[in-house]
């Protein structure tokens, strides 16, 4: 079975972070959903699947990936993406949610 870098089986992966948003989504508890885009690990098509899979929710925030202090060296000289792709794609995933922002870019 395929890991994920968190060392978690990625069905383990998915099937903890669905029973964690379907209990987000039928409390009254406020919350966002984040997911950090890092060059190389995550592109348009990953995104829209997101998107996709999360639809529905109330908040998703697409959050600017900082190199430099990661606990990954392999991540630590990597280049974000510029700030002008993260928000074309969170103008495109705005039609999943009812808010979708990007965070970071400053």
């Amino acid at each position: 079975m395929a890991r994920a870098r968190s060392g978690i089986p990625n069905a383990e992966l998915v099937a903890a972070t669905e029973a964690t948003v379907e209990i987000l989504q039928a409390s009254d508890v406020p919350y966002e959903l984040r997911t950090t885009v890092v060059p190389g690990l995550l592109d348009e098509s990953d995104l829209a699947a997101i998107g996709d899979w999360f639809k529905g929710c109330h908040r998703f925030v697409l959050q600017q990936f900082r190199q430099g202090k990661c606990l990954d060296p392999l991540f630590r000289d990597l280049a974000p993406y510029p700030p002008a792709y993260l928000t074309e794609q969170a103008e495109i995933l705005a039609s999943f949610f009812a808010d979708c922002s990007v965070r970071g870019l400053g």
